[in-house]
């Protein structure tokens, strides 16, 4: 390949910094594609909460020297997407407002790329215009119909992941099961690029270096800490409801494992019981939690798509307790690679994990089994070789 290229990416949301999995996916998926990029450009639709309540302006951050990312905090914007969340319905917004209008600036910057990417469906109007010079990209995150109880509701996600499975010429899926779902739409340009992450990010800490840390968090170095990572989403939410209402329920045994389950992220709103359980809330950054913590805690019993927080945990060596839903996407195998557990056996599972003579084998294994899964650079690489 001699030609570098411009990429434009679309996004619904503000995904820098980084604060949940979905974030990670197109900021690592934005970081790849720099390599045959002169600049990767980011188009934000929403900013921040903190941001729409500072007034702080529309305008530029720079992610790297190459990617850049541009957060429109248009007060209209922010108020379509805060109904939206609070409605719990998808951002449908989003494909009315990008088949009406389209900003000056990402005007702008549509006319100078090459290449589109449309991150998640809803924006897929953006693919829809036809063009015999610009790559249109269509990257998803999980099968987003699959969120949805409600079946009016499942039937329009539907609707629209098929219309942009459509619209573009090559589509990023994260998975063979999420590329195997749209077998019957125009998949001919497919690749499944993994929720790859950056694992230098997930080294280990000196062992100095952590017990200071764990002072500074307020966390005892005797506490065994289980750590769930989690953005506000529906099965999030539904995770957590069922894992604090299990902590409460079994609180005493907790204090004799000497055990705190741990969360971090929006999921929850700070709060915590006693010294068994506790939530920090929206925090500035994941990764404290991945060093403090001595397991990874994934009660997740719903939705699609690999999760992120999984490979996050296995970039970290965390001994992984898991549901068997929580592991789909991944090849880690239960009894070896993981501790497989439901809330019948929560406890008991908790209790096994902790006596585990050699976690450094299920850690080492579990990374083995997935390394693959890890990064997106192979995927993108073939992906490459084909398009640019």
């Amino acid at each position: 390949m001699t030609q570098k290229h411009s990429i434009l990416i679309v996004s619904g949301i503000q995904v820098h910094p980084t604060q949940s999995g979905g974030h990670l996916r197109t900021v690592n998926l934005a970081k790849e594609l720099s390599e045959y990029a002169d600049t990767v450009s980011i188009y934000s639709f929403t900013g921040r909460r903190a941001d729409y309540i500072e007034k702080t302006p529309s305008g530029w951050q720079n992610i790297t020297p190459k990617i850049k990312e541009f957060v429109d905090r248009s007060r209209l914007h922010g108020f379509l997407q805060w109904i939206c969340y609070k409605l719990h319905l998808p951002p449908f917004w989003l494909t009315w407002y990008s088949a009406k209008s389209c900003p000056k600036t990402l005007q702008s910057l549509y006319a100078q790329a090459d290449i589109v990417i449309s991150d998640f469906p809803f924006l897929f109007r953006f693919l829809d215009k036809k063009s015999d010079t610009k790559l249109r990209i269509l990257n998803t995150h999980n099968i987003e119909a699959d969120l949805y109880k409600n079946k009016i509701l499942r039937s329009c996600v539907d609707k629209i992941e098929r219309e942009a499975v459509e619209a573009a010429d090559v589509t990023f899926f994260c998975s063979e099961s999420e590329k195997q779902h749209f077998e019957t739409e125009n998949t001919s340009g497919s690749y499944v690029i993994p929720n790859g992450i950056d694992e230098a990010s997930y080294a280990r800490l000196p062992a100095g270096e952590l017990a200071a840390l764990r002072e500074q968090m307020g966390i005892s170095q005797s506490k065994r800490v289980f750590v769930f990572t989690a953005a506000r989403h529906i099965p999030n939410l539904e995770a957590f409801e069922k894992l604090k209402a299990w902590a409460d329920e079994n609180h005493e045994l907790l204090k004799k494992l000497n055990a705190l389950i741990l969360v971090a992220g929006s999921v929850s709103d700070p709060m915590s019981a006693g010294d068994y359980f506790r939530a920090d809330g929206r925090v500035e950054s994941i990764f404290p939690y991945f060093q403090i913590a001595d397991f990874a805690l994934n009660p997740v019993q719903s939705g699609s798509g690999t999760n992120v927080k999984m490979l996050e945990f296995i970039a970290a060596k965390l001994p992984i307790l898991s549901t068997v839903f929580g592991t789909r996407g991944t090849e880690l195998v239960a009894g070896d690679s993981y501790v497989s557990f439901d809330f019948d056996t929560l406890g008991e599972k908790m209790a096994d994990a902790i006596d585990i003579v050699n976690p450094e084998r299920m850690t080492d294994l579990a990374y083995e089994q997935n390394q693959h899964l890890v990064s997106m650079r192979p995927a993108l690489q073939d992906f490459a070789k084909a398009h640019l």
